[in-house]
Protein backbone atom coordinates (compact mmCIF):
# COMPACT_ATOMS: atom_id res chain seq x y z
CA UNK A 1 0.00 0.00 0.00
CA UNK A 2 2.62 2.55 0.90
CA UNK A 3 4.61 1.65 -2.08
CA UNK A 4 1.13 2.39 -4.59
CA UNK A 5 0.69 6.30 -2.94
CA UNK A 6 4.55 6.62 -3.20
CA UNK A 7 4.04 5.70 -6.75
CA UNK A 8 0.83 8.38 -7.15
CA UNK A 9 3.22 11.10 -5.28
CA UNK A 10 5.94 10.64 -7.78
CA UNK A 11 3.71 10.42 -10.81
CA UNK A 12 1.91 13.49 -9.34
CA UNK A 13 5.04 15.41 -9.09
CA UNK A 14 6.32 15.03 -12.06
CA UNK A 15 3.74 15.22 -14.11
CA UNK A 16 3.12 18.44 -12.35
CA UNK A 17 6.80 19.73 -13.33
CA UNK A 18 5.85 18.59 -16.84
CA UNK A 19 3.57 21.31 -16.97
CA UNK A 20 5.85 24.25 -17.08
CA UNK A 21 6.70 25.82 -20.41
CA UNK A 22 9.37 28.42 -20.66
CA UNK A 23 8.29 28.67 -24.33
CA UNK A 24 5.23 29.52 -25.48
CA UNK A 25 4.01 29.49 -29.35
CA UNK A 26 1.67 32.90 -30.01
CA UNK A 27 -1.13 31.69 -32.04
CA UNK A 28 -3.39 34.66 -31.91
CA UNK A 29 -2.06 37.95 -33.01
CA UNK A 30 -3.72 40.27 -30.47
CA UNK A 31 -1.79 40.32 -27.27
CA UNK A 32 -2.54 42.30 -23.39
CA UNK A 33 0.24 42.74 -21.47
CA UNK A 34 -0.86 44.42 -18.08
CA UNK A 35 1.97 43.61 -15.74
CA UNK A 36 4.03 45.73 -18.35
CA UNK A 37 0.83 48.43 -19.03
CA UNK A 38 0.76 47.62 -22.73
CA UNK A 39 -1.04 46.09 -25.56
CA UNK A 40 0.27 45.28 -29.38
CA UNK A 41 -0.31 42.29 -32.52
CA UNK A 42 2.46 40.36 -31.93
CA UNK A 43 3.60 38.39 -34.85
CA UNK A 44 1.43 34.81 -34.76
CA UNK A 45 4.07 31.61 -34.73
CA UNK A 46 6.97 33.53 -32.86
CA UNK A 47 7.02 31.95 -29.34
CA UNK A 48 7.24 34.11 -26.16
CA UNK A 49 9.62 33.46 -23.21
CA UNK A 50 7.39 33.12 -20.15
CA UNK A 51 9.74 33.82 -17.24
CA UNK A 52 11.29 37.09 -18.25
CA UNK A 53 11.10 40.20 -16.66
CA UNK A 54 10.85 41.67 -20.03
CA UNK A 55 8.50 40.63 -22.91
CA UNK A 56 10.47 38.73 -25.02
CA UNK A 57 9.60 36.85 -28.36
CA UNK A 58 11.69 35.06 -31.19
CA UNK A 59 10.77 33.00 -33.89
CA UNK A 60 13.85 31.43 -35.14
CA UNK A 61 15.50 31.40 -31.57
CA UNK A 62 16.91 33.91 -29.17
CA UNK A 63 20.38 34.14 -30.72
CA UNK A 64 19.08 35.14 -34.26
CA UNK A 65 15.96 37.41 -33.58
CA UNK A 66 14.16 39.27 -30.75
CA UNK A 67 11.50 41.45 -30.01
CA UNK A 68 12.03 42.82 -26.28
CA UNK A 69 9.54 45.23 -24.44
CA UNK A 70 11.43 46.46 -20.90
CA UNK A 71 10.00 48.45 -18.93
CA UNK A 72 11.77 50.11 -16.18
CA UNK A 73 11.87 52.55 -13.09
CA UNK A 74 13.14 55.99 -14.43
CA UNK A 75 15.94 57.42 -12.09
CA UNK A 76 17.69 53.73 -11.57
CA UNK A 77 21.29 53.03 -12.12
CA UNK A 78 21.67 51.79 -15.58
CA UNK A 79 23.91 48.20 -15.52
CA UNK A 80 26.81 49.02 -17.99
CA UNK A 81 26.90 52.87 -17.24
CA UNK A 82 26.54 55.40 -14.13
CA UNK A 83 23.90 57.37 -16.57
CA UNK A 84 20.12 57.10 -15.53
CA UNK A 85 17.13 57.65 -17.62
CA UNK A 86 15.34 60.86 -15.44
CA UNK A 87 11.97 61.77 -16.12
CA UNK A 88 12.85 65.42 -17.14
CA UNK A 89 14.85 64.33 -20.36
CA UNK A 90 13.83 64.91 -23.66
CA UNK A 91 13.82 61.97 -26.18
CA UNK A 92 17.68 62.78 -27.62
CA UNK A 93 18.96 62.84 -24.19
CA UNK A 94 16.98 59.40 -23.69
CA UNK A 95 18.81 57.96 -26.46
CA UNK A 96 22.23 59.23 -25.47
CA UNK A 97 21.53 57.73 -22.18
CA UNK A 98 20.56 54.81 -24.39
CA UNK A 99 23.96 54.77 -26.77
CA UNK A 100 26.08 55.22 -23.78
CA UNK A 101 24.63 52.11 -22.44
CA UNK A 102 25.18 49.91 -25.29
CA UNK A 103 28.98 51.00 -26.18
CA UNK A 104 29.13 50.29 -22.50
CA UNK A 105 28.09 47.30 -22.39
CA UNK A 106 30.78 44.40 -22.17
CA UNK A 107 28.83 41.47 -24.54
CA UNK A 108 28.83 43.46 -27.43
CA UNK A 109 31.91 45.80 -29.58
CA UNK A 110 32.00 47.70 -32.29
CA UNK A 111 28.85 49.67 -31.90
CA UNK A 112 28.12 52.03 -34.46
CA UNK A 113 25.19 54.60 -34.92
CA UNK A 114 23.50 54.30 -37.95
CA UNK A 115 20.65 56.48 -37.42
CA UNK A 116 19.12 58.71 -34.40
CA UNK A 117 15.95 60.70 -34.81
CA UNK A 118 12.29 61.18 -33.32
CA UNK A 119 9.96 59.10 -33.49
CA UNK A 120 6.57 58.57 -31.83
CA UNK A 121 4.85 55.62 -29.99
CA UNK A 122 1.43 55.64 -29.75
CA UNK A 123 1.49 59.47 -29.34
CA UNK A 124 4.58 59.21 -26.80
CA UNK A 125 7.63 61.45 -28.32
CA UNK A 126 10.07 58.90 -28.79
CA UNK A 127 13.73 58.10 -30.01
CA UNK A 128 14.63 55.65 -32.70
CA UNK A 129 18.08 54.41 -32.67
CA UNK A 130 19.76 52.17 -35.79
CA UNK A 131 22.91 50.28 -35.13
CA UNK A 132 25.23 47.32 -35.84
CA UNK A 133 27.12 46.06 -33.72
CA UNK A 134 29.12 42.61 -33.01
CA UNK A 135 28.79 39.99 -30.31
CA UNK A 136 31.87 38.02 -28.95
CA UNK A 137 32.00 35.65 -31.13
CA UNK A 138 32.44 38.36 -33.97
CA UNK A 139 29.08 38.15 -35.33
CA UNK A 140 27.50 41.50 -36.38
CA UNK A 141 23.85 42.33 -35.53
CA UNK A 142 21.98 45.12 -36.66
CA UNK A 143 18.93 46.51 -34.19
CA UNK A 144 16.53 49.20 -33.72
CA UNK A 145 15.63 50.50 -30.47
CA UNK A 146 13.14 52.72 -29.48
CA UNK A 147 12.56 54.56 -25.75
CA UNK A 148 10.11 57.13 -24.63
CA UNK A 149 9.31 58.24 -20.59
CA UNK A 150 5.46 57.17 -19.81
CA UNK A 151 4.29 58.06 -16.31
CA UNK A 152 7.63 56.78 -13.85
CA UNK A 153 8.74 54.47 -16.44
CA UNK A 154 11.27 54.32 -19.45
CA UNK A 155 9.21 51.77 -22.03
CA UNK A 156 12.53 50.48 -24.34
CA UNK A 157 10.97 48.69 -27.36
CA UNK A 158 13.84 46.68 -29.05
CA UNK A 159 14.49 44.41 -32.57
CA UNK A 160 18.02 43.24 -33.30
CA UNK A 161 19.39 40.15 -35.16
CA UNK A 162 22.10 38.82 -37.14
CA UNK A 163 22.69 41.58 -39.60
CA UNK A 164 23.03 38.61 -42.59
CA UNK A 165 19.49 37.60 -43.35
CA UNK A 166 17.72 37.69 -40.46
CA UNK A 167 18.01 41.51 -39.55
CA UNK A 168 16.12 41.98 -43.20
CA UNK A 169 13.45 38.75 -42.94
CA UNK A 170 11.51 39.95 -40.28
CA UNK A 171 11.98 44.02 -39.57
CA UNK A 172 8.81 44.01 -41.24
CA UNK A 173 7.25 42.41 -38.62
CA UNK A 174 8.85 44.34 -35.73
CA UNK A 175 7.44 47.65 -37.69
CA UNK A 176 4.24 46.13 -37.59
CA UNK A 177 4.30 45.36 -33.77
CA UNK A 178 5.54 48.96 -33.05
CA UNK A 179 2.88 50.16 -35.26
CA UNK A 180 0.25 48.31 -33.13
CA UNK A 181 1.72 49.47 -29.83
CA UNK A 182 -0.65 50.67 -27.17
CA UNK A 183 -0.06 51.65 -23.87
CA UNK A 184 -2.76 50.35 -20.88
CA UNK A 185 -3.79 53.75 -19.54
Amino acid sequence: MKMMIWIFLLCGVFSGCSTFKPWVAIEKSEYVDTARGFKASVPVGWMRLTHSKDFFITYDGELLNDIIVEKSRLNTDLVNTKRKFLPEMTPQELAEVQIDSLKSNPNITNVVINSNKPTTVDGMHAFLLDYTCFNKDGLQYQARNIGFIYENWIYLISYEAPAQHYFAKYVGQFEAFLASFQLIK
